[in-house]
């Protein structure tokens, strides 16, 4: 329930109307809407009350998303900013009894949205459809602007036991791009990355610099940095040769 104020404080003169203004309201929706939403129609009242709330605070929904084959309850929706972009993570529930379902988002078509687990682009992302198994997770991003290349540099050759510098750019269409999460990693070339020497590295306005430190035995011959941005799955690769050690 909403408490107005009295009639006699609605004035826009009194400071008692000022203050009224500025009030904040706070939603808890901390339910279990079992045996709640029931049908369309509950649904449909239920949206347009929690659109009227968000409308008088001045905010916009983020997505809209729809569940075949189970209730949208069964789906927990994690929504958040890094940067420039705009973050929804899904988890369906891991005791339902259903073996799959399909969870059809409505993202922003003004957005480049991309599917951060699979490392691809969304074309329509107006019609989104998320496929979960119970424990199923699905990540995607939206950013103003689409990532067009993940360039990484690096030295040539260096001996074992010295720092290897890696520099990482995120390239953007049309604008700066905004802060990324790249994952650094080092693997002999055409083999499988060496566990201890990767890296998550968080380039701010889609740029940075680190280094990997180069055991004293590591094996000499040709290796490939591998950066992946974790948000839109754009690559990147840079070889370099370690060599012989006193070569």
């Amino acid at each position: 329930m909403i408490r107005r104020p009295p009639r006699s404080t609605l004035s826009s003169s009194s400071a008692a109307s000022d203050v009224y203004k500025r009030q904040a309201l706070t939603l808890l929706l901390n339910h279990v809407w079992t045996g709640v939403i029931d049908s369309d129609d509950t649904r449909a009242v239920l949206g347009v009350m929690l659109g009227a709330f968000l409308e008088r605070a001045g905010l916009s929904a983020t997505r809209a998303i729809e569940a075949r084959g189970a209730y949208p309850r069964d789906i927990e929706c994690f929504t958040f900013d890094y940067g420039k972009a705009r973050v929804l993570a899904l988890l369906r529930e891991p005791n339902e009894r259903d073996k799959r379902v399909t969870a059809k988002l409505s993202l922003p078509e003004e957005k480049h949205v991309y599917d951060a687990l699979a490392g691809t682009r969304i074309l329509r992302p107006k019609r989104v459809l998320a496929r979960l198994r119970p424990g199923d997770p699905a990540v995607y991003a939206a950013l103003p602007y689409e990532v067009a290349e993940l360039r990484v540099e690096g030295p040539g050759d260096l001996g074992p036991g010295q720092r290897l510098p890696v520099h990482v750019m995120v390239k953007a269409q049309d604008q700066l791009p905004g802060d990324h999460i790249v994952r650094i990693e080092l693997a002999p070339l055409g083999g499988r990355p060496l566990a201890h020497y990767a890296q998550n590295l968080v380039c701010r306005g889609g740029e940075a610099t680190t280094f990997i430190p180069l055991a004293l035995d590591e094996a000499p011959g040709v290796y490939e940095v591998r950066a992946r941005d974790v948000m839109t799955g754009t690559t990147g690769k840079q070889r370099v040769r370690v060599m012989p050690a006193g070569g």
